[in-house]
């Protein structure tokens, strides 16, 4: 806008009024003051207030809500707990009572009723121990049982001969003369009475000779006191368990905290201070009185947990709410700022754009100055537009004069007005020799001189016609003709653009011909956009493949098709991707319009031509492919099936044999014989390892060295119990890749090497340290065992000669085409070498 046209606005707008208030003369001074104090006060001291009022509303609400869920989430909670403590006891009671079944099947009981039987009738006094009894299994079977609190141990006519009495606690005088009906109310189940006021459970079994003769009879004794409680249920548990008597007015028998709970206690009593459930207990047998397992948890500390969680949800309240109203605080600020931004901008519109100074207002609510601001500057555009209509039209004029296309203006019959330096290049003919003449007579061809004229009279908004022109020499070339009809039915004007398209015209013969040789193709081609993953072209196999028409393509994106895309799939980072690496070639699986599903082998090239960029995606149906794979790929399977299913079977043979000679042992009592067949079983288990290992992996033919050998010393341990014999072995292997063939004679060396270390190298538990160590050195494998032992071939235990293991070894390392060196001094050491042994060697 020039200088002059605002200075002719700026003195139009010193003479402008406002227009009046909208407000009437009884405008009260309330409104007035409102208009001028700021919205955001305004909407903050709003916010608070509707804010505390729904807060304190839901905080009534929910406190109560909550309350009613929490205790009725404890109850079902305290249900839930006090089955499990009733399936706990049932399952504790059941293991005091198999702990018995497996004393009954111990060597050291068989042996000791044998021993003492022909005498043990004869006995009058009965036996204690404090002691776990020469009856009782030796340490490691002990372990396994529920130890009881009294063991008693009757001869043939159920005769008290022996009593154990553990932790410390003296048997009462009443147990002491237990009789047969005691046996048999208890034999072979469990039997739960009450002994000197005290509950107790009693379980029993006979000891029966191979003649079906009862020689002697156990019975395992324990009270249901408190230390019994919490070793059935855990002594861990925050609640407190007690069994309740099953009468009218229910009182405490036993409890897991006789100071909280004690006995006696009326459950009627107890309700007042603490919630509780209970529940029937299982059949264990025979029972002198009924009772219940009951859990209970302390009111008072429901009452804290509720409080406690009452007070967190009303914290959690507070501070949403404090969040929510300084969320709307700092949206209500955004917005007036907003709106201080855009009065300011009007404001600068006003001073730079109309060139008058804005309407001064008093500060206060900013959607009241806005409104002011908004008035007042409708009148100044009002104003100014007759200016910049004056003005667009000498930058219209301006236009047509610089503009390449050529700008024809004609009236109704299409006489010639105006003709501009476009129309003068395009046509070759100058303004002064243009206007005044009929234009259709000049450029267009006759032939389509009628339709173009009729199209353009009949049509009412601007349309674009491709045709032909001539030029002031005589050829003719092709052009886009834009016609528009200006004014009346019957006063109008014609303005007709005209561009020359020869070189697009070129361009697009070239384009058909390149689509002409894409059709051709036996692979489906297409071209994407990669902004937006749209189908820009296909070609007629990518529409034959998919079962679509060109038009429906041309309408779809990729996503249409590709069956494996997301929900997350961005196609941008997609396209970045591709263009980063300029091409791609990706498996995927197409959706014909069948909705049948086909894979398909895609591959994608970055096209990027000036400031355009395309896809190039040349897709090929890869679905015979794929059924050459899968065949392949199911008879890999099967053979992989194949072997692990030998190496299993191999396995579980090997296993068979160890346990025949498991079978054997019972029946053999000489020491040198029972030595051999643990030998023998830890060979068979040296070989049974190297296919467990092998089934167990991915890998059939070859397996982790130091894996292997780990495992087998550590079952090798623990058969000869190293950490009691005062014996450690150390080990430093490298993880080395071995055949089969190589691992079982491998194994079966360090067997025999580091049992007979164990078994002769250190007598009378004398304090021993074994060595093995694997290392791989130039595609060969070096075995070192050692041990600081004596020299085993000296053991009184070994025959004249040398020892069958060492036979072994040696025909082991002959096997492997390996080489063995022993040294003697200051103990023993085995060096061996011999080859990897890998299958494809």
């Amino acid at each position: 806008m020039s200088s002059k046209n605002k200075n002719n606005l700026h003195e139009d707008y010193k003479h402008h009024k406002l227009p009046a208030d909208d407000l009437s003369s009884a405008e009260t001074k309330l409104h007035r003051l409102g208009q001028r104090v700021p919205l955001q006060l305004k909407m903050v001291l709003f916010t608070l207030i509707i804010g505390l009022m729904v807060w304190s509303v839901l905080d009534y609400a929910q406190s109560s809500n909550l309350r009613d869920i929490l205790r009725g989430q404890l109850n079902e909670r305290l249900s839930r707990i006090a089955l499990e403590n009733r399936l706990g006891f049932d399952s504790y009671i059941h293991s005091f009572q198999n702990s018995l079944d497996l004393l009954m099947v111990q060597p050291n009981l068989g042996n000791y009723i044998n021993k003492i039987s022909p005498v043990i009738n004869n006995v009058t006094d009965i036996k204690h121990h404090d002691q776990p009894p020469e009856w009782f299994p030796d340490r490691s079977a002990l372990r396994s049982l529920i130890m009881p609190t009294y063991a008693l141990l009757f001869n043939s006519e159920n005769t008290l001969k022996e009593v154990y009495s553990g932790q410390d606690k003296t048997a009462p005088p009443k147990l002491l003369e237990s009789d047969s009906l005691l046996i048999a109310r208890s034999l072979n189940q469990g039997y739960m009475t009450v002994i000197s006021g005290s509950p107790y459970i009693i379980t029993s079994r006979a000891y029966v000779n191979a003649a079906g003769r009862q020689e002697a009879a156990v019975m395992f004794v324990s009270p249901l006191d408190e230390q019994f409680l919490r070793s059935a249920l855990g002594s861990d548990r925050e609640h407190l368990i007690a069994f309740i008597s099953n009468e009218k007015s229910p009182r405490i028998i036993v409890s897991s905290n006789n100071i909280r709970l004690p006995k006696g206690s009326r459950i009627s009593y107890l309700k007042k201070h603490y919630l509780l459930t209970d529940k029937n207990l299982f059949s264990h047998g025979a029972s002198d009185f009924q009772a219940k397992l009951v859990s209970f948890v302390s009111l008072e500390e429901v009452n804290s947990m509720t409080a406690s969680f009452i007070g967190k949800a009303r914290q959690e309240r507070a501070v949403l709410g404090f969040a929510l109203i300084l969320t709307f605080t700092l949206l209500i600020y955004w917005i007036t700022r907003h709106l201080q931004i855009i009065n300011a901008r009007i404001a600068n519109f006003s001073r730079e754009v109309l060139g008058r100074e804005p309407l001064k207002l008093p500060k206060g609510d900013q959607l009241h100055i806005l409104k002011e601001r908004f008035n007042s500057l409708t009148e100044e555009i009002i104003a100014s537009r007759e200016i910049i209509k004056k003005q667009a039209e000498e930058k219209a004029d301006l236009i047509a004069d610089n503009s390449f296309d050529a700008i024809i203006t004609a009236d109704k019959k299409g006489v010639v007005q105006q003709w501009n330096a476009g129309a003068e290049d395009l046509f070759g003919w100058s303004q002064e020799e243009a206007v005044g003449n009929i234009a259709a007579d000049t450029i267009i061809p006759p032939q389509h001189q009628y339709t173009i004229l009729q199209h353009t009279l009949d049509s009412q908004n601007q349309d674009k016609v491709e045709t032909t022109a001539y030029h002031r020499d005589g050829h003719e070339f092709p052009v886009e003709l834009s016609l528009t009809k200006t004014g009346t039915s019957d006063d109008h004007s014609l303005i007709a653009i005209v561009r020359d398209i020869t070189q697009r015209k070129k361009s697009e013969q070239d384009l058909m011909l390149f689509q002409n040789l894409i059709n051709q193709s036996n692979d489906a081609m297409m071209i994407v956009d990669p902004q937006t993953g749209k189908y820009l072209y296909v070609n007629n196999e990518a529409c034959k493949s998919l079962g679509y028409s060109r038009d429906e393509l041309l309408n779809m994106y990729m996503k249409d098709i590709e069956v494996v895309l997301t929900d997350d799939f961005s196609w941008f980072r997609h396209a970045e991707r591709i263009q980063k690496m300029n091409n791609m070639i990706i498996e995927s699986h197409h959706k014909r319009k069948d909705e049948t599903v086909f894979p398909v082998e895609i591959s994608v090239k970055f096209i990027g031509q000036g400031a355009s960029s395309y896809l190039v995606a040349i897709i090929r149906d890869i679905t015979e492919r794929k059924s050459y794979d899968r065949q392949i790929q199911s008879a890999l399977s099967e053979n992989k099936t194949l072997l692990r299913e030998i190496h299993h079977r191999v396995k579980n043979n090997l296993q068979i044999i160890s346990s025949f000679f498991n079978l054997q042992k019972g029946h053999i009592h000489d020491s040198n014989a029972l030595s051999m067949i643990n030998e023998c079983q830890n060979r068979i288990k040296a070989i049974a390892l190297v296919h467990e290992k092998l089934y167990r992996t991915e890998q059939f033919t070859n397996i982790d060295l130091k894996e292997y050998i780990a495992d087998m010393i550590k079952s090798l341990a623990e058969l000869y119990e190293i950490k009691q014999n005062n014996i450690s072995i150390h080990m430093d292997m490298e993880s080395i890749m071995i055949n089969v063939n190589v691992a079982i004679p491998c194994g079966l060396i360090i067997n025999e090497l580091v049992s007979n270390a164990l078994q002769h190298a250190f007598p009378n538990s004398s304090r021993g340290r074994i060595v093995v160590k694997i290392h791989s050195v130039n595609n060969e494998i070096l075995l070192h065992i050692s041990d600081n032992g004596r020299d085993i071939s000296s053991s009184p235990n070994i025959e004249e000669g040398q020892p069958l293991g060492l036979l072994i070894v040696e025909t082991l390392v002959n096997q492997l085409n390996g080489k063995i060196t022993v040294d003697k001094n200051n103990g023993t050491f085995y060096n061996i070498r011999f080859g990897r042994g890998y299958e494809n060697e």
